[in-house]
């Protein structure tokens, strides 16, 4: 039996990004949960309320009830949301939008936005203010065209890659 591998914050983001599907043309997210023993984390993906709705092109809200059957059963078993994530649409940047900032980043310390093929951003809550934290950004980004196969600059995140040969 393979012993399963523990997942760092980077890997898991990763993950994440990978899990994004291009052909849906709507915000797409979930959940970055953290083991309550170990830095190990895992990206669950929820489907958003407004999925194959009009309103879907710009924002995410999670389904609540693949929410509590997904992320909170895991929260029993002593998991830790560490993080919300979700994505914005192709060509915008991954600055949180106003329903963002009031009811998505209200329940979460941390939230992550990726805009596709774009850049990564973090954002935290820290005395009253919402500071953002660029993870990575995507080379050669052209502002009028973007490329489907987009090198990212971060070597922790390269290594890994080559090593699990994705």
């Amino acid at each position: 039996m393979k012993k399963k591998s523990i997942v760092s914050l980077p890997q898991c983001l990763l993950k994440s990004l990978l899990n994004y599907d291009e052909n849906l043309v709507e915000e797409q997210g979930g959940f970055i949960l953290k083991s309550p023993d170990k830095e190990d984390y895992e990206f669950i993906p929820v489907t958003s309320d407004m999925h194959s709705n009009p309103g879907a092109v710009g924002l995410y809200v999670a389904n609540t009830e693949e929410f509590g059957n997904k992320i909170l059963a895991k929260t029993i078993d002593g998991f830790k949301i560490h993080a919300s994530f979700h994505t914005h649409p192709v060509g915008m940047r991954a600055l949180p939008s106003s329903t963002d900032l009031s009811e998505l980043f209200t329940s979460f310390p941390i939230n992550y936005i990726y805009a596709p093929f774009r850049e990564l951003n973090r954002f935290t809550y820290n005395d009253g203010e919402w500071e953002m934290h660029n993870v990575l950004v995507f080379d050669g980004f052209d502002p009028y065209k973007h490329s489907r196969k987009p090198k990212v600059k971060i070597d922790a995140l390269d290594s890994w890659i080559e090593s699990e040969n994705l």
